[in-house]
């Protein structure tokens, strides 16, 4: 009898806890199913609100517009039309992004497509009113306003978005309605709960032994999976230790360089080949040396090399050019630039030095200045033999020696320009390793080690400076290749605005001044942008305490008066760009230094000095002019003149200087078939690398001849990426004659230098494709999809 009591109770406990399991299961698959539809209701009326107020600002952008647009037919000033210019730019991509929220509605599509019919309509009112203005008919164009026709369009826009806006409404009435179901229906589950909870705590007591030995298994099981984790790190860490070794070989290929590491002592700690081929030590005997080692006995006494250290440490860069020791004992002239290297923390591990031999160019440098001192003292030999008819040709006299000063002016700058384009040829080759390799290892070890990517980090940015450096040198040669067009400086500023308010900060109020029937330019708009961005840091930086930047535009002649005391100016018609501060202004003596390269007020890591050199570089080589106005204590005035454009093509839309961009990379597939032609293995090592990475079949020769072996043996190419500059054939040669064969092959070129190849005059050649080196990762994959595409060419 007990035992069959005991019996009847655990089977009457199951049964109990079965009915207990459903009964609660059953009331919680309801109410999730109340709740899923109460958050689908949720997100359907946020998306509703979303979609609301995007309406919103769509009616605010329309009325906007038609306010500004009575307000320049008023007062015929253009600030009026600034609303309008807005709108017109706002608002395709506003009802884009409402279209995209609509695209599953199809009545509420149709409705946003006649909302999108009406107001072009009253757009296009708003631009006859507008012209009509500039044509000087005014009568007609308030004519059109006073009629009704413009009130009823913009009517019907409001009831459109009114019954648009009617979903919103809707969404909220069923948000509520769910709501107080879910709350009924919770309510009479909580009380079942309670009564329930007590009865499954006891019974749950009964499992604990059971859970405890399913605890233990699942723990044994963790424990197997732990030890296999543990196999895969150290396999991982295998990995990355063999992509340091690929690192280090990386670094050691860059032989026209010296690259050294020191501790945060000033100790040697990494000597590389390029290091010792340059200074004669080798890796055994330098590491563990100070770095006074290659210093000269005057610069050891004077403790340079403590000093570029501190240097360095304190300010996060140090550079310096000055005479340098062999293991020899010979002297030698080189430039070199030294970085801290920080832990994640922030403490400071050592310091990258990177050095280069200039002996040439500064011998080449002396001898220009040995030239140029006897052409002065030929001049003043002339000037004495004159000098007994100085009164009688004293006008004459004061031209020729300007003429003279501005000749020895460009024999400077032509020579220097001829040095930084040399330069930026090989600088730029090992650019492109250095910064392809550091891309492909970021790419391939996303998850490695934090403090290796932390370096690789580091390295990538003094790359990308080095970059920057080489382009702003090639823009001051007048040998950056330019890709012009047609644009409106107007509408270039305006769009430009809001990213320099940003830069100059909150303390500087700005100003634009456009001005009306501004002429279209053809110039290269990106650079543009940059000039204008480097403008406005010089201001703020010429402005700490604060003060007033203004922009101003408008047409302008230079006369023949003007252009015969200027050099390379032009008589003629020409549109300006002014950039003005309120900031501490330039001595005559720093005025007169301005465009020369290198030369900077601005502390040691602040400035390169080539910032109104490359602003001088590009006037000329977009046959334009620049000029400087400036008084200490008022501020700086700089003038860009570009040329008008006289021809039929209308201005294009210019593109934000800097976008949004994808998170992905475009791709290709193995039907892609690519060449790559390089004479420098280890760039074309690079460019293959990622080319295949990004998914192409890829193909590789080390000159033109190769090329066209390649191609005869193995057809169906697709694009040819080729180096301009190659011994033997060149790669403009090579491209000509694999389109003879076959035109339907894209040709994608890249060079460090473009001696006139794809280039003439400073501008991309029409129809031309070209990727200048040193390339990125991305703007390879996106350059080399654009012109498979058809879209990469230069127009």
């Amino acid at each position: 009898m007990p035992a069959r009591f005991g019996i009847t109770v655990g089977a009457f406990a199951r049964t109990l806890t079965l009915a207990s399991t459903l009964l609660l299961s059953v009331a919680l698959i309801a109410a999730m199913v109340i709740a899923v539809n109460y958050v689908r209701h949720v997100r359907a009326a946020g998306a509703a609100i979303e979609t609301q107020q995007m309406l919103s600002k769509v009616l605010s952008h329309v009325q906007a517009a038609e306010t500004g647009q009575r307000g320049f037919l008023l007062t015929g000033r253009p600030i009026y039309l600034e609303p309008y210019e807005r709108a017109r730019a706002g608002l395709p991509a506003l009802l884009g992004q409402v279209r995209e929220r609509l695209a599953d509605d199809a009545s509420e599509s149709a409705r946003l497509t006649a909302l999108q019919g009406r107001i072009d309509d009253k757009l296009a009112e708003l631009e006859s009113t507008l012209s009509l203005k500039a044509k000087g008919e005014e009568e007609a164009a308030l004519a059109i306003v006073q009629n009704d026709s413009g009130r009823q369009i913009m009517e019907s826009i409001r009831t459109t978005i009114a019954e648009m806006n009617q979903a919103a409404v809707d969404a909220e009435r069923r948000l509520q309605r769910d709501g107080r179901r879910l709350r009924l229906f919770l309510i009479p589950v909580a009380a079942v709960a309670l009564l329930i909870v007590p009865f499954l705590a006891w019974r749950s007591s009964q499992d604990f032994r059971q859970s405890l030995k399913r605890t233990a298994d699942r723990l044994e099981e963790r424990r197997v999976e732990a030890d296999r984790l543990g196999r895969e790190a150290i396999a991982r860490e295998t990995e990355l230790g063999g992509m340091r070794d690929r690192f280090e070989l990386v670094l050691d290929s860059a032989t026209d360089f010296a690259i050294i590491v020191l501790d945060s002592q000033g100790m040697v700690t990494r000597w590389s080949r390029g290091a010792e081929q340059l200074f004669g030590w080798s890796a055994a005997e330098a590491e563990g040396r100070p770095a006074d080692l290659f210093f000269t006995p005057e610069d050891r006494q004077q403790a340079v090399a403590a000093k570029e250290i501190i240097t360095a440490r304190d300010h996060g860069r140090a550079t310096d050019e000055r005479w340098h020791l062999k293991k020899d004992g010979t002297r030698f002239w080189a430039s070199g630039e030294m970085q801290p290297i920080r832990a994640a923390d922030g403490n400071l591990l050592g310091f990258l030095k990177i050095a280069r031999d200039r002996t040439q160019e500064r011998l080449t440098l002396e001898a220009e200045r040995n030239r140029a001192g006897q052409l002065a003292a030929r001049v003043d030999a002339q000037a004495q033999e004159i000098e007994g008819t100085r009164a009688q040709h004293q006008e004459q006299s004061r031209l020729r020696q300007a003429a003279e000063s501005q000749v020895r002016h460009l024999q400077k700058l032509e020579g220097l320009g001829q040095l930084t384009a040399g330069i930026a040829h090989d600088f730029n080759n090992m650019l492109a390793v250095i910064v392809g390799a550091i891309e492909l290892i970021r790419i391939k070890h996303a998850r490695g080690d934090a403090g290796l990517l932390r370096l690789v980090a580091a390295a990538e940015e003094g790359a990308n400076r080095a970059a920057e450096l080489t382009r702003r040198l090639l823009a001051f040669s007048r040998q950056q290749p330019l890709s012009p067009q047609v644009t409106d400086l107007n509408r270039l500023v305006a769009g430009m605005s809001e990213l320099l308010r940003r830069t100059i900060g909150e303390h500087i109020r700005m100003e634009t001044v456009l001005a009306g029937g501004l002429w279209p330019v053809n110039a290269d708009a990106h650079e543009i942008e940059r000039v204008l961005l480097n403008l406005a840091v010089n201001a703020r930086d010429a402005m700490p305490g604060g003060g007033r930047l203004t922009i101003e535009t408008n047409n302008t002649h230079l006369d023949d008066e003007y252009a015969a005391e200027h050099d390379d100016v032009v008589a003629g018609q020409y549109v300006a760009i002014c950039v003005t501060d309120t900031g501490t202004g330039m001595t005559p003596q720093v005025l007169a230094k301005a465009f020369d390269p290198f030369f900077s007020t601005k502390g040691v890591g602040k400035g390169t000095g080539l910032g109104l050199s490359q602003l001088y570089g590009f006037a000329k080589q977009s046959a334009g002019h620049a000029k400087i106005y400036s008084e200490v204590g008022h501020g700086t005035s700089v003038k860009l003149y570009l040329p008008r454009w006289l021809g039929a093509e209308r201005p294009a839309v210019p593109r934000p200087l800097v976008s949004a961009g994808s998170d992905s990379l475009p791709r290709g597939n193995l039907r892609e078939v690519i060449l790559v032609v390089e004479d420098e293995e280890r760039v074309s090592m690079v460019a293959v690398e990622a080319l295949r990475d990004l998914g192409y079949t890829v193909r590789h020769a080390a000159n033109g001849e190769q090329a066209l072996e390649l191609i005869e043996t193995q057809p169906g190419l697709t694009l040819l990426f080729t180096d301009i500059v190659m011994p033997g054939m060149t790669g403009r040669q090579l491209a000509d004659r694999v389109t003879e064969r076959n035109p339907e092959v894209k040709v994608l070129y890249t060079t460090g230098y473009t001696r006139n190849a794809v280039v003439h005059g400073g501008v991309i050649d029409p129809g031309v494709a070209f990727l200048p080196k040193p390339f990125t990762i991305e703007q390879l994959a996106r350059k080399i999809r654009a012109t498979i595409d058809g879209i990469g060419a230069n127009r």
